[in-house]
Order: C-alpha cells, then sequence, then structure tokens
C-alpha cells in the first residue's frame, strides 16, 4: 500500500460527492419510481467507479500493481459506458423515446449499441491482454463525437422545458470537456499503455 500524496484528498472529495449524489437519488427513486431517476442513479454510479478507478484511490486501496491493472482493464470500457449511461439520460429527460420514427431516436439507438459493443469488446479483449491498435481508439472517438453533435444539434430543434434545456446544456458541456480532453491527452494517454 502506498503512502497518500495530496491528490488523493481531492479525489475522496469528489467520490465522496458522487456517492452521495448516488445515495440521495436512489431514494429518491425508490420513493417516486421515476424512470428517469433510476437513468441519473445508474450514470452517477458508473460515475463513482470510474471515479475510484482513475484516481489514486484505486492505488491507495490496492496498491499500485493492482490498480495499474484494473486501470487497463476497465478505463476505457468504462468510460464509454459513462458516457453512454449519460446520453441515456439525457435521452430520457427530453423525452427521445416517445417518437421512435425520429432521426434523434434512431441515433440514439444506433450510437447506444456500437458504444455498448464497443466497450464491451475492449474490456473483454484488455482482460486478455490485447491492446486496440491507437487508430481504433480514434475512429471510436470520432464516430461519438459526430454522433453526439449531430445529435445535440437536433434535439436544440425540437421543443423542450426549461429543464430540458438544462439537461441539453450540460450534454453540450459534457461534449465540450471531452473532445477537450480527447484533443489533449487522449493519443497520449493510449500510448503510454501500450508500453
Amino acid at each position: 500500500m502506498q503512502e497518500p500524496n495530496g491528490a488523493i484528498y481531492l479525489h475522496l472529495i469528489c467520490l465522496g460527492a458522487c456517492i452521495l449524489a448516488t445515495a440521495y437519488h436512489s431514494v429518491l427513486y425508490i420513493y417516486y419510481r421515476d424512470k428517469l431517476l433510476l437513468h441519473y442513479v445508474a450514470y452517477l454510479a458508473c460515475m463513482c467507479l470510474f471515479i475510484f478507478i482513475r484516481s489514486d484511490l484505486n492505488n491507495f486501496a490496492f496498491g499500485d500493481k493492482l490498480a495499474n491493472d484494473f486501470t487497463f482493464y476497465f478505463n476505457e470500457g468504462l468510460q464509454v459506458f459513462y458516457f453512454i449511461l449519460y446520453i441515456n439520460f439525457g435521452a430520457q429527460a427530453i423525452e427521445v423515446p416517445l417518437n421512435k420514427k425520429s432521426f434523434v431516436y434512431k441515433g440514439w439507438v444506433l450510437l447506444s449499441m456500437v458504444l455498448t459493443i464497443y466497450a464491451l469488446l475492449v474490456i473483454v479483449l484488455h482482460l486478455n491482454g490485447i491492446v486496440l491498435p491507437v487508430a481504433f481508439f480514434l475512429t471510436i472517438r470520432i464516430f461519438i463525437f459526430a454522433m453526439s453533435f449531430t445529435l445535440l444539434w437536433r434535439c436544440f430543434a425540437m421543443p423542450v422545458s426549461t429543464f430540458q434545456l438544462w439537461i441539453l446544456s450540460g450534454c453540450i458541456y459534457f461534449f465540450i470537456c471531452g473532445l477537450m480532453s480527447f484533443l489533449s491527452k487522449g493519443k497520449s494517454e493510449i500510448n503510454s499503455k501500450r508500453i
């Protein structure tokens, strides 16, 4: 077990806040039985797991070797599941499933299916010590950004309530942060995993 550093306290605060939000919304779901809350709880729970896997808490709890293995096995797949769950929450919040013939609904289903298959494939391959080429990582990211941008653009053309506008704004923020992360360190992170 390694000695804690300063970053671990920030990670602990973020993870604690996320766990509290998950617990709070779980109680709300149990009380109200609202499907939207269930999607949000699933997203928050996945975010808790992602924060733990990516943080120094993982290293502190399991040691460097096991933590590095967990990060290698689950980082990419969990990150994609985290994204899928947020997109599903957003789609439920703006009532995309109500119109199954719409472009947005069909795009949402396609995006969810492709990303779920990709995430499962990456986890299985990583558990077997196989790393996908960087080109595959870049291709899936380009697909994610293109589909997400198109779906967001089409969603803003739909009539939405103030709550739904906030959800769409959150989706845009998520999209921009993902794009910045990808452009700034995505490729170097994948290359470091191959060493």
